[in-house]
This record gives structure tokens, C-alpha cells and sequence, in this order.
């Protein structure tokens, strides 16, 4: 009071803390319906404060909790005040008839003044039991041969279909089906096209496979044509054993499990023999692929993310290295703009053995990289875009930065 500029008394504190009070309040609303208050009680606030504090100040020795007792004020402010009647407030449950329109916005209960000073007079107490704490209760994540099996029974023995090939077909486009740089499995051109036919995804000019059939305005049909200086990097075929048993938690390299490379990618398939191969013989290959690219690509670029590696098809025809788990396709989601992938695919190029990467175009850009077990590897580069394959890496469309 005596800091205050033009309050002499305790009568002129209680009007400037009910003004005060006033303003603050109706500079608010409530948190349901956003209801500012219409009328406070500063009537009967400003008078209880009035006997509250003229009983403090006749107090002539001890300590006071003021903060306490000046409580009722506040409750005296919100008894019998208003609230505005805009917007109506949200009808809480069906038959509520009263609540249909506002029909009186009058508060009825203007709540209780929790203590906020008592420790200043009373001394809090030890509690004479200490606090019993709760025990964290932890959720055990699924065990892995218990995961490997739920995949398994609910995964379809051939998953070349538009179900399972959704979820990496709505991310890439349907091209990421055949992206191999052949003409591609029968069954999934069928599946591709069933993709286009249904109007889920749709080639523009100059868009590639863009949602909905809309051309995107930042995507640019003129390439830029990228110089790459290729490695001479040697490929070493890992051991991987003989056994005919396949087990979808064998560890193929440090941080590849069988299962990551067959029923655990964004599009996944069941290990099995196929194209002349065994199960084994598939095995040796992801191995090879693991070893000899997923590894040393990860160490570089840790964000990078399996997308699809070997692939299952009905057909005994296809030519697409994934059938014979010699293909990864990958993305990186540090690449937040489609130029990103320029650098990685040049480093790709300069130090990994890779018998063919191809610069996919589509919905999105990814990498598709092969490596062979045996023989001598291409080192072969395309670029994917629209369903054509040109040799070199070439960007054909970048969003530009914002």
C-alpha cells in the first residue's frame, strides 16, 4: 500500500485489487468453450476485502496469512457473476434440454480458495510414514521369435499384390514395382497397371507418378545431368553356411538380421526358393548384399531406410535382381529435398561395389542398388524416370527450397 501511487488506505487497495482483478479475469475465457465472463461480483468483492484487510491492519504483533484470508474476495467476485452468453457452450451429452440455447448464464458454484500461505504460520510436519512410490510398471517388448511369427501368419505367401504393395506404393509410386531396369515380372506390370487403372495414382507429363493425377508445379521434367566418377571397389563374399534351414533371425552383418531384408521392409515378402535359386542360395546373396553394401552405406549415412530387398513373385520368368535377393531399394529421411540424393549416389558410385544403382523418379526419389555374390559386377548406372531408364544419373525433377 505505501508503494502504490494514490493509495492512501486500505478502502483504496481493495478498489485497485478488485479493478485489477476485474481486468486480468476478463482479459480471459474459459478452456472449453473459449466463454469470456460478462459481470463480475466486484461489489461484493471490493467489501469483503475491505473487513478482511481492516482486520489484518488491527493486528498488532505475529504473523498473518493474508493470502489465506483474503480468499473469500475472490470467491465473493465469481459469486453471482455472469458469463457472456456467445458462444453457446457445447451441448455435454444428448437430452441435455437446458444446455440446447443458453438460457441463463449465471455461475452457481464459484468454487473453493485452496490455502496458499499456511506453511508461513504453521510449519509443515514430516510425514511419519515415508511415501510409498510406485513401481514403474515396464511393457516387455515382443520377443523376437514371437514377432517373426506373427509376421509370418499374417503375411500372404505371395505378396505381389495391391495390399501388401500399398504402403510402397503410396510413399514411391507404383514405378518402385519395377525398377530394375527390365522389363519387369508379368504379375507385377499387371499389378502396376491394376495401381494406374484405379485412379490411386496417375502419370502427367513431366510429373511422374503424382497423387490424384495432379501435375506438381515444382517437379521439372528437364534433367540436370550429373558427372559420377565410378570406384574400383571388389566385393568379398561373405561365408554364409549350408544349412537348409532358414531362420528369420540369422545375422547376416552387424546390423542386418534376415528378417530386415525379407519380412520386415516397407514392402515385405516371405523367404523361398525361386528363379533356379534355393532358400540357401537367396540367403548367401542378402548376406553378400548386407556385407558388401547395406553396411558400409549406413556407417555413412545412418538415416538410411530398407524399403524393399528380396521380393517373391508367382512368376518363374521375372529377371529383377530382388528375386534373387541381389537389389535393395533404400531412402535416406535426413534428404529432405530430392537433389539430397545427388551426393549419396555419387558416393555410392565412388565406394561401393555395386553391379547396378539406378536414380529412381517417382512419387518420391530412391536409390535401387544391386551387388552380386559372384562374378564380375557392371558397375552399371541408369536413371529411372517415367518408366524409362537413361544411362548416367541425371535429376530430373527438385523441389525447390523454401
Amino acid at each position: 500500500m505505501q508503494n502504490q501511487k494514490g493509495i492512501s488506505s486500505y478502502g483504496d487497495f481493495a478498489k485497485k485489487l478488485t479493478m485489477e482483478y476485474d481486468m486480468a479475469v476478463k482479459r480471459g475465457f474459459d478452456t472449453t468453450n473459449s466463454i469470456t465472463i460478462a459481470k463480475g461480483n466486484t461489489e461484493l468483492m471490493e467489501s469483503t476485502l475491505n473487513g478482511i484487510l481492516n482486520t489484518a491492519l488491527q493486528q498488532s504483533s505475529g504473523e498473518h496469512p493474508i493470502i489465506t484470508n483474503m480468499g473469500p474476495a475472490f470467491i465473493a467476485y465469481w459469486t453471482g457473476a455472469t458469463m457472456s452468453q456467445v458462444p453457446p457452450p457445447i451441448i455435454p451429452s444428448p437430452g441435455s434440454v437446458l444446455n440446447i440455447a443458453t438460457v441463463s448464464s449465471f455461475i452457481t458454484d464459484p468454487g473453493i480458495w485452496t490455502p496458499t500461505d499456511v506453511q508461513s504460520i504453521v510449519p509443515p510436519q514430516p510425514p511419519l510414514t515415508p511415501p510409498i512410490v510406485p513401481t514403474p510398471v515396464k511393457s516387455e517388448p515382443m520377443d523376437e521369435e514371437a514377432e517373426v511369427a506373427e509376421i509370418l501368419a499374417k503375411l500372404p505367401d505371395n505378396n505381389n499384390t495391391k495390399e501388401g504393395a500399398a504402403a510402397i506404393v503410396e510413399e514411391n509410386g507404383p514405378e518402385v514395382l519395377t525398377d530394375d531396369g527390365d522389363s519387369g515380372d508379368p504379375e507385377i506390370e499387371k499389378l502396376k497397371e491394376e495401381f494406374i487403372e484405379d485412379g490411386e495414382f496417375t502419370v502427367e507429363e513431366g510429373a511422374g507418378a503424382a497423387r490424384g493425377g495432379k501435375k506438381d508445379p515444382e517437379r521439372d521434367s528437364n534433367p540436370k545431368e550429373e558427372s559420377v566418377t565410378r570406384g574400383n571397389a571388389k566385393s568379398t563374399a561373405p561365408p554364409c553356411g549350408t544349412s537348409d534351414k532358414i531362420d528369420y533371425l540369422e545375422q547376416l552383418s552387424p546390423n542386418y538380421k534376415l528378417k530386415d531384408l525379407t519380412i520386415k521392409t516397407l514392402f515385405p515378402h516371405k523367404l523361398k526358393s525361386q528363379v533356379g535359386l534355393s532358400e540357401r542360395d537367396i540367403v548367401c546373396n542378402l548376406k553378400n548384399l548386407a556385407v558388401n553394401i547395406l553396411e558400409p552405406l549406413k556407417k555413412k549415412y545412418p538415416t538410411m531406410r530398407v524399403n524393399s530387398a528380396f521380393r517373391g513373385t508367382p512368376s518363374a520368368g521375372g529377371k529383377s535382381q530382388h528375386m534373387k535377393g541381389e537389389a535393395v531399394d533404400v531412402q535416406f529421411t535426413h534428404c529432405t529435398e530430392d537433389e539430397d540424393y545427388v551426393p549419396i549416389a555419387k558416393w555410392v558410385a565412388a565406394n561401393l561395389p555395386f553391379d547396378q544403382m539406378i536414380f529412381e523418379h517417382g512419387n518420391s526419389i530412391w536409390l535401387h542398388i544391386s551387388c552380386k555374390r559372384s562374378g564380375s559386377q557392371r558397375g552399371q548406372l541408369l536413371t529411372m524416370w517415367k518408366g524409362d531408364y537413361e544411362p548416367g544419373l541425371k535429376l530430373y525433377r527438385a523441389k525447390k527450397k523454401k
